[in-house]
């Protein structure tokens, strides 16, 4: 009886929901170990697409930098995914910008100029509003924020030539409100 019943607890139990738990949580060593059971639970993409999707932006970009090679052999529609997932995750007021803005940056060569468009739109609007949604008084450091979405803008900018005047004006903007 006491066998059968831990049978079906170990059935039900799923490294799956244990990442998604470790991830919400932020627990960094007990992902480290997760991923070290080679045989029971490998990294895929889609565990960094599911991170993304938890809003975990600290966690995607650990994930990246731990798991790029593995990121590389995407299909088309799994890429645009990705990059809608991180161009609309500015519009979160969550803070994280740092993470956002490293995302970003990895993804833009795979960037269309329609995600170039609207990138530019979401920091336009972000940039603009007057209330504490303001992208810049989301987080602590202001001049670190403002010099990375300024990195951000100047590496559209010129990826994207159609876009260099208005990176050029939510440049100037972000530097008017952080000074």
């Amino acid at each position: 009886m006491k066998n059968e019943s831990i049978a079906n607890n170990l059935k039900e139990f799923s490294y799956r929901d244990l990442f998604r738990i470790f991830v919400q949580k932020r627990k960094i060593k007990l992902l480290r170990y997760l991923f070290q059971l080679h045989n029971d639970f490998d990294f895929t993409p889609e565990l960094f697409v599911e991170t993304l999707e938890l809003e975990a932006y600290d966690i995607a970009a650990l994930l990246y930098r731990e798991f790029f090679r593995s990121l590389r052999d995407r299909t088309a529609t799994e890429t645009e995914y990705i990059i809608t997932i991180l161009v609309s995750s500015l519009n979160k007021n969550n803070g994280l910008v740092e993470y956002k803005t490293f995302l970003l940056r990895s993804y833009l060569e795979q960037f269309a100029l329609r995600h170039a468009k609207q990138l530019v739109e979401v920091l336009e609007q972000k940039v603009s509003q007057e209330n504490k949604f303001n992208i810049l008084a989301l987080n602590f450091n202001t001049v670190k924020t403002a010099c990375l979405l300024i990195e951000l803008t100047e590496t559209v900018a010129s990826r994207f030539e159609q876009l260099s005047v208005r990176c050029q004006t939510i440049r100037r903007k972000i530097e008017d409100l952080t000074r």
